[in-house]
């Protein structure tokens, strides 16, 4: 596979064009990113499966070779203002090939800032992970039983890296950004097992017995849970334009890991309780303050639950007006790809 992209002064870029732009990131070895039109994804990539690359650095004319190297990262994800894909090559002696007196030096690295980006959403998966195990283990107010989805989790979250990396998605903002909101569903299905297991535990019937009971129960309902909640993301995978381009593989990710998570909960949650959940543990005195607390917050919800029970007409007038005043809000707030700004000499028509 071979061919030749050149350095054009500008910096933009068309799927048309026969010349793309190249960006040095890197000196030793020297760190090439350029780019290639979006069809030619599928192509390098099987190149690329196949075993190393190669590729090769010209000079302006074309004549001679500057060095050569090896293919180190393809981005799979598509700018959708050039319908363009980035890739990555690394070449060891292209500094030694440049003509005496000329010097290679990094002006900017657009890269520290996604780079920058990327880590700090990385950060956010992994304390998200952290609290969701901390509220589990202050409601459940049981070790042996926070386990389970603690377990279920990262599991989740690692069977969702695969599916992934089998369509060819890339970790960026938009996937890590569904993968953070997903650590609050995922672990919902494996909260609903355990709860459902743990009552028939507490009714007397053996570990094993009341997981199979259990599991069957529930397990209607963590498939609709499921569907319904794939459902809400079916908009988002049609929609059309940049904003389509950007949000779709958001919402594939997002699905599947929901879909990861209800497969573990019908299997390995269900598993785990069989062997964790049974016989009596002792609360520790934060978990005795919690459940005080919490017993506070159930009375003071019965008494507020009966005031609303009581009040029916004003409740439906309440929640129809709410309705309305939806709809409403709806119509006259302000759309658009962003958020307008407006600064000093600037104004809109």
């Amino acid at each position: 596979m071979t061919g030749i992209r050149l350095v054009d002064p500008g910096n933009v870029v068309h799927p048309s064009d026969q010349n793309g732009i190249v960006v040095v990131t890197q000196l030793d070895p020297m760190a090439v990113i350029f780019t290639l039109p979006q069809d030619q994804l599928v192509p390098v990539s099987n190149e690329l499966a196949k075993g190393p690359l190669q590729v090769d650095a010209y000079s302006r004319d074309g004549a001679t070779l500057l060095g050569t190297g090896d293919l180190a990262l393809i981005d799979n994800q598509i700018n959708p203002s050039t319908s363009t894909i980035r890739l990555k090559a690394l070449i060891p002696k292209l500094s030694s090939a440049l003509p005496q007196g000329l010097e290679v030096m990094i002006l900017s690295d657009r890269t520290e800032t996604v780079r920058a980006s990327v880590d700090d959403v990385q950060f956010t998966l992994l304390l998200s992970v952290v609290l969701v195990v901390a509220v589990i283990y202050l409601f459940l107010r049981s070790l042996k039983a926070t386990v389970i989805p603690g377990v279920a989790v990262p599991l989740s979250l690692i069977g969702t890296f695969g599916v992934m990396y089998l369509l060819g998605y890339s970790l960026n903002n938009l996937s890590l950004m569904a993968l953070t909101i997903s650590t609050g569903f995922v672990v919902d299905d494996a909260i609903v097992m355990i709860e459902n297991i743990a009552r028939y535990v507490e009714a007397g019937e053996p570990p094993f017995e009341a997981a199979l009971k259990g599991a069957k129960q529930i397990g209607f309902t963590i498939v609709s849970l499921t569907v319904s909640l794939v459902a809400v993301l079916i908009p988002l995978l049609f929609m059309g334009g940049i904003i389509g381009r950007l949000f779709r593989e958001f919402a594939v990710t997002l699905a599947i890991a929901i879909g990861v998570s209800a497969l573990l909960s019908l299997t390995l949650t269900a598993m785990m309780s069989a062997f964790l959940l049974g016989g009596h543990e002792r609360p520790g005195r934060i978990a005795r303050a919690f459940e005080r607390g919490f017993g506070r917050t159930v009375a003071f919800y019965e008494r507020t639950l009966r005031w609303v029970l009581d009040r029916q007409p004003l409740t439906l007038t309440v929640t129809i007006a709410t309705l309305l005043l939806t709809v409403v809000l709806a119509l006259v707030v302000p759309k658009g790809f962003s958020s307008p700004s407006r600064t000093p000499g600037s104004s809109s028509g």
